[in-house]
């Protein structure tokens, strides 16, 4: 895609021409349906024919909305096929929303289903405070994470000589640990067979001598010992250590010393009857003086508990990207369980096991800055939206279309498909779609929102019941009521009723302000 100048913000890239945007054999990605479900979610347009559960036309939350999509870069291989490039460009997408609303006069809320492990999850990351400085000025929505079932996060001082062990199993691995220290290190990765509780293989290396240089180890090496562990695993894994200086919290000035451990696993495990039976362990021993250890797990990974290896808990398993405490912190509730197929199968989700509970997955806690997640929660079990038409695999199809004549050359008609999706990546379009229907009301009477401003909003009017009220941990102010918002952005909301005014949603009626 051809980079753009917009008053000297450089995007990574941006494509505006509807013709591009609508053709997608030019932009198709075989891999991916992440972006398309969420911004379905968002502002999907509702098309006849394709209904969800309740016969009701599927569609998102304010389907009149603009949409701005950023994504990673891409480029194409030689087939035309999307290859995705990690790369972190936010500031400059941000930069450019920022721009782009201004110069449109437009409302802006920001929706980002996406969080990280890596930072000290106390605000001072660099991407915590990017988005901690933008969400001051715009609605920002932002995902808590998907591991509220995982015992993800360690927190323990290990003693010159001792060592803390951990085994994490799961398809994708990334273990990330702070340790409180720059002195020498030892540490050993190895395999577990979890049937056996038995590591099968395992390397040491001694990592930091106290110089300021990072180790960086590949376990796609050819030697003997790596071989012994990559029997287990396809793909690669990546062993890395690096020294630095953090600081306490996003409101000190006081800083220390810290060493860097990063053990990612990217590819798959052996199985056994369709079963993961291995897990990656890691071993860390402080040499020459106590080392304070912070840990956490990414990509659903679980610590395991079994003799030697340490549990984990879930009490700090938020991302860190919303640790400032400052843009919106979304978790997931259950609002539907059932995944209607289109091949007329049905079967409950087990991620929402009790319609209206939390999602087992939702992401909570309090970070180490002391700020509670989520802030509220949205539907994000079982989501019917939009999917990629080159890669049906990626949910289950509840719903297909055939068009003709989407785009030039377009010689015959092309499917598209609908499909189930779970996470707080789904619940945080969901809230976005809402809160866009807030802007748009508050603008109309003269008023703009900040995410503080949505905080406020959601503390007043959010649905609760038996499940908030039993797990205010989870759900945070609540379940995120747009007819209730609404009201209260129009200064007709009163939790007792005013002028007559239900404070309930009526059936089959949708308005808006004129």
């Amino acid at each position: 895609m051809p980079q753009e100048e917009v008053t000297g913000i450089k995007t990574p890239g941006i494509v505006t021409d509807p013709k591009v945007i609508l053709d997608t054999l030019k932009v198709k990605d075989i891999v991916h349906s992440h972006g398309t479900h969420c911004a379905f979610l968002a502002s999907g347009t509702s098309i006849e024919g394709i209904n969800g559960l309740t016969g009701n036309s599927l569609g998102g939350m304010a389907p009149d909305a603009e949409l701005i999509l950023c994504t990673d870069q891409q480029t194409l291989d030689k087939n035309g096929n999307a290859i995705v490039n990690i790369d972190n460009g936010m500031s400059d997408y941000l930069a450019y929303m920022k721009h782009y609303a201004e110069k449109n006069n437009k409302e802006l809320v920001i929706s980002v289903s996406m969080n990280s492990h890596e930072g000290w999850h106390n605000g001072t990351s660099p991407t915590a405070q990017l988005i901690g400085e933008y969400a001051k000025n715009h609605a920002f929505m932002l995902s808590a994470g998907n591991e509220g079932n995982d015992s993800m996060y360690i927190h323990r001082t290990v003693k010159v000589g001792d060592s803390i062990n951990v085994a994490a199993a799961g398809d994708k691995i990334e273990q990330i640990y702070y340790l409180k220290s720059v002195k020498p290190i030892e540490a050993r990765i190895g395999i577990i067979d979890l049937r056996l509780n038995m590591e099968l293989s395992s390397f040491s290396v001694k990592l930091n001598t106290g110089e300021k240089a990072d180790n960086t180890i590949s376990i796609s090496t050819a030697s003997d010992e790596w071989k012994k562990i990559r029997k287990y695993f396809e793909g690669n894994i990546y062993f890395t250590s690096s020294q630095g200086t953090a600081m306490e919290s996003n409101t000190s000035d006081k800083t220390f010393p810290y060493t860097l451990i990063n053990l990612h696993c990217i590819g798959s495990f052996a199985r056994f009857e369709g079963m993961i039976v291995y897990g990656m362990t890691l071993h860390i021993k402080p040499l020459e003086e106590p080392a304070e250890v912070f840990g956490w797990t990414d990509y659903n990974a679980e610590l395991i508990k079994d003799d030697i290896y340490e549990k984990g808990t879930s009490d700090c398993c938020m991302g860190d990207w919303g640790t400032s405490g400052v843009p919106v912190s979304i978790g997931a509730w259950a609002a539907n369980n059932i995944i209607k197929t289109i091949d007329g199968k049905t079967e409950t989700n087990d991620f929402g096991k009790v319609v209206g509970d939390i999602a087992t997955f939702s992401s909570y806690g309090t970070d180490l800055a002391g700020h509670k997640h989520p802030d509220i929660c949205a539907p994000g079990v079982s989501g019917y939206a939009a999917i990629n038409s080159f890669n049906y695999s990626v949910y289950p199809v509840v719903a297909q279309k055939d068009f003709n004549n989407q785009f030039e050359g377009q010689k015959s008609a092309r499917t598209y498909a609908w499909g189930s999706g779970d996470g707080t990546s789904m619940a945080t379009p969901v809230s976005a779609g809402i809160v866009a229907l807030w802007l748009q009301a508050a603008r109309d009477k003269g008023k703009k929102l900040t995410s503080a401003d949505i905080k406020d909003i959601c503390a007043k009017t959010c649905d609760n019941d038996e499940f908030t009220n039993a797990k205010p941990e989870r759900f945070g102010f609540g379940k995120i009521n747009a007819y209730k918002g609404l009201l209260y952005v129009m200064d007709l909301y009163d939790p007792t009723g005013i002028n007559g005014i239900s404070t309930n949603q009526p059936a089959d009626i949708s308005f808006r302000v004129a």
